[in-house]
């Protein structure tokens, strides 16, 4: 039964008849209470009390309800008011962001150009290069955890692959950390990022190298199985009987079992917040969860962690994509229309393209862009998907359409959810570009664009986010 020195607030600790005055005769008294259990337990209850005269005396009924679930679901509601703020601040910062990174690599690029064959200043720059390249996987971690990322699927070689992987993973772990790898066969072809996810096993082998700072050993695995917590088949995606679960493991210091469910939760960390931002394995979640997956995580106190990422399968026919780019930038001498809000990167794509041997015209919103192409013919358009100037790239690219139906365009965007937004809408021989991106990258987006070659899933915006 519910005793009344078990109520918070205003009932704790007082006696009967103090309860009774606080109640009013027919204006019923609401408090959050903790009911003990047997066991000794506490359950957190919504206590109503109401006040009432039966035969001429004055009773009281204390009724208890269990809000176990309420504040469960309150709990929830509010991480997830919380995750949309920070989602919301996050897309435009990472905007921002990779138009700066944009204009730092374009230059840098030039830089290189201009100064081969001195090596000190060469390696300066490639130094700032890789400082880039860790930026733009910053913005992508960051959006990964609000699910805001554009992530581009492809049937992937898993042996290839996990060779991959593990080669990058090699200088990172160090001498005292062993890799073991093992792949069951068959197995079937993960559908997936490649990038995204070689960035989530980096975090996670990263995880395991600091669970193991007196050495250890790092287990890779792959096999096709099912989650623990997976729904019926009634209840599941169609054509996910069988996922790609990819296992990492260590032998390390373990996570205890009161933190192992916070572990994903953004900004937490056991680490110390100095060193680290807690956002690791909450990017590894939404990564996975977006790619229509699960992540589970296992772990002993001294005995290790595993971690298991479950894949959907590609298609039975589906080939594995190997994506290779070329070192030296295609070249042209078409006309092309760059059409860019920010003025600092108009200008270093102008450049960009003027050095690869094009003819270069810019504007600096779509209005602006469809009386030039009025005024004068064009073989590409170069646009940014969000514009101001009420015409964004896809209905720019629309009307140009309408003036020259032949032209070409190649869209280019600092929102990860505009170039999530593109898949399916494209037409034939257009591309799609995420920055920041290379001169390689825009030079062979723009060939493709040109020489007609019809848009396939392996094209350039593929690889400029991997």
């Amino acid at each position: 039964a519910l005793r009344m020195r078990d109520i918070e607030e205003d009932f704790s600790d007082q006696d009967i008849s103090r309860v009774f005055e606080k109640v009013g005769l027919g204006r019923p008294i609401t408090r959050d209470g903790v009911h003990k259990r047997k066991d000794g337990s506490d359950l957190p209850v919504e206590v109503r009390l109401v006040k009432f005269q039966w035969r001429g005396r004055p009773l009281c009924i204390a009724l208890a309800r269990d809000v176990t679930e309420r504040r469960r679901l309150e709990e929830q509601l509010l991480q997830a008011q919380k995750m949309e703020a920070v989602g919301q601040l996050t897309g435009g910062v990472a905007h921002d962001f990779n138009n700066m990174l944009q204009i730092i690599t374009t230059n840098l690029a030039f830089l290189a150009e201009d100064i081969h064959g001195n090596p000190q200043q060469m390696e300066m720059i490639k130094t700032a290069q890789t400082a880039t390249e860790r930026g733009s996987q910053v913005t992508h971690g960051l959006l990964a955890f609000t699910r805001q990322q554009a992530l581009l699927p492809e049937p992937l070689d898993i042996e290839s692959f996990v060779s991959d992987t593990v080669r990058l993973l090699r200088p990172a772990l160090g001498e005292t950390i062993a890799i073991e790898t093992r792949i069951d066969q068959p197995i079937p072809r993960p559908l997936a990022d490649r990038g995204h996810l070689q960035n989530a096993l980096v975090n996670l082998a990263v995880n395991a190298r600091d669970a193991m700072p007196n050495g250890g050993t790092l287990r890779l695995g792959v096999n096709a199985g099912q989650p623990s917590g997976r729904p019926p088949a009634d209840e599941a995606a169609p054509g996910l009987d069988d996922y790609v679960v990819i296992t990492v493991s260590d032998d390390g210091c373990g996570i205890p079992a009161d933190v192992i469910e916070r572990t994903t939760d953004p900004f937490f960390t056991t680490k110390g917040m100095a060193d680290h931002s807690g956002l690791g394995l909450s990017m590894v979640l939404g990564f996975v969860r977006q790619s229509g997956g699960q992540l589970e995580i296992e772990s002993e106190v001294g005995q290790g962690t595993t971690l298991r990422l479950y894949l959907p399968c590609a298609a039975a026919d589906a080939a594995a994509v190997d994506v290779v780019a070329s070192e030296t930038p295609a070249t042209g001498h078409e006309r092309i229309l760059v059409v860019e809000d920010d003025a600092a990167v108009r200008q270093a794509l102008s450049t960009m393209l003027q050095r690869l041997g094009y003819a270069v015209a810019a504007a600096k919103d779509g209005p602006e862009a469809l009386k030039m192409l009025e005024r004068q013919a064009h073989d590409l358009v170069v646009t940014d998907l969000i514009m101001p100037g009420g015409l964004r790239g896809g209905d720019l690219a629309a009307r140009a359409r309408e003036q020259q139906p032949e032209i070409r365009v190649v869209f280019i965007s600092g929102y990860a959810e505009a170039i999530s937004r593109m898949a399916g809408t494209l037409h034939d021989g257009d591309e799609v570009l995420s920055k920041p991106f290379s001169t390689a990258e825009m030079a062979a987006a723009i060939r493709r664009a040109l020489d007609h070659w019809p848009h396939s899933p392996h094209s350039s915006w593929r690889r400029s986010l991997s």
